[in-house]
């Protein structure tokens, strides 16, 4: 999940009081409450294509994928 997205103001204020996630982690759970509250809700997707990584090393540690996971899990029993 990386790039750049964006939302009208309006759906924005209406979604807040939900989000609870910080970081890449936001538009997961934007476009869960998004989809959940509006069914009628137009996502697009616009393809990034990346080269392969020539130096360093991925940020993604356990902590990031168990972050991750407990936030699906949330957004899972959700009421």
């Amino acid at each position: 999940m990386s790039g750049f997205f964006s939302i009208k103001n309006e759906k924005y204020q209406r979604l807040s009081p939900y989000i609870k996630a910080e970081g890449f982690k936001i538009m997961l759970e934007i476009l869960y409450f998004l989809k959940k509250n509006d069914k009628n809700a137009k996502i697009t997707e616009i393809p990034i294509k990346f080269r392969n990584r020539e130096k360093g090393e991925s940020k993604l540690g356990i902590l990031v994928i168990l972050d991750l996971f407990k936030m699906i899990l949330r957004l899972k029993f959700h009421r």
